[in-house]
């Protein structure tokens, strides 16, 4: 059987499937952040919401974020 490629953040390296927080910014936003550059079928690479605030940051200006949380596990004996 052929191999899977693993979908991860460019930055960090931290696996697609773990990340606990989605982050869309717009798309003029995004081509200052994104890991590459878009072009064709390409959007340009994926970031963990951690990396998307650390290269946000460093932009001038305020960045627009819409953010998805997904809480996974039993936290201080609460289910979530």
């Amino acid at each position: 059987m052929g191999r899977q490629a693993m979908v991860a953040c460019a930055d960090c390296g931290r696996p697609y499937e773990t990340f606990d927080l989605d982050v869309v910014v717009p798309d003029e936003q995004w081509r200052d952040i994104c890991p590459t550059p878009p072009s064709g079928d390409s959007d340009g690479g994926i970031l963990c919401g951690a990396c998307v605030i650390c290269r946000g940051s460093k932009l001038p200006g305020v960045v627009v974020a819409r953010l998805h949380f997904e809480f996974r596990g039993v936290r201080a004996g609460l289910a979530v």
